[in-house]
C-alpha cells in the first residue's frame, strides 16, 4: 500500500498517510487530511525523491562495469 507524505502549512509538522489508491483520491476530495498535530487540514503533499545509495543488488555485476563480473 503506498505511503504519502505531507506538511502541515500551519506548524510545518511532516507526517505520513499510509492509503490505496482509491482511499487516498477520496480523502484528498472531501479534504479530510488533518495535521496529527494541530489538526489543521492546510496540508501540502511532500514529494521527496528516490535514495540512491548503494546496495547489495547494486554491487552484483551483470551489465556492470566489470568485465570479470567481480564488482569492487
Amino acid at each position: 500500500m503506498p505511503v504519502y507524505e505531507f506538511e502541515c502549512q500551519e506548524c510545518q509538522t511532516r507526517f505520513f498517510l499510509q492509503a490505496s489508491f482509491v482511499e487516498y483520491a477520496a480523502q484528498m476530495k472531501e479534504k479530510k487530511n488533518a495535521c496529527p498535530k494541530c489538526q489543521s487540514t492546510k496540508v501540502a503533499r511532500v514529494f521527496t525523491p528516490p535514495g540512491i545509495g548503494s546496495s547489495s543488488a547494486s554491487k552484483r555485476c551483470g551489465a556492470c562495469c566489470c568485465s570479470d563480473g567481480k564488482c569492487g
